[in-house]
């Protein structure tokens, strides 16, 4: 965004934020837990209290997923504004710890 001027930096700011807060709606409807920003990125988890039993473990699962899938079918995509776009790249994965 350089390319518009000194107000480029403030003009990401403010799309980045807006951009981020729709993801951060989404994140809290499947009932994710934001754990860390960095960057252009977020660390969510979705941690399950008891890891032994699998249909918890399936829940946590799914609603991770069904999040991912939601804010990829949503902003995947993002127009933020004539001059730019945004392009969402996600990872999912579980761990047992």
């Amino acid at each position: 965004m350089s390319f518009i001027g000194r107000n480029g930096a403030e003009r990401l700011s403010i799309i980045l934020n807006s951009y981020f807060t729709l993801i951060i709606d989404i994140v809290y409807k499947w009932a994710g837990d934001i754990q860390k920003f960095s960057g252009d990125s977020l660390l969510i988890i979705w941690e399950c209290s008891d890891p032994e039993n699998q249909i918890l473990v399936k829940n946590c699962c799914m609603k991770a997923a069904c999040c991912a899938i939601e804010i990829r079918e949503k902003l995947g995509f993002y127009n933020a504004s004539s001059i730019c776009s945004l392009k969402l790249m996600n990872n999912t994965t579980t761990s047992s710890s």
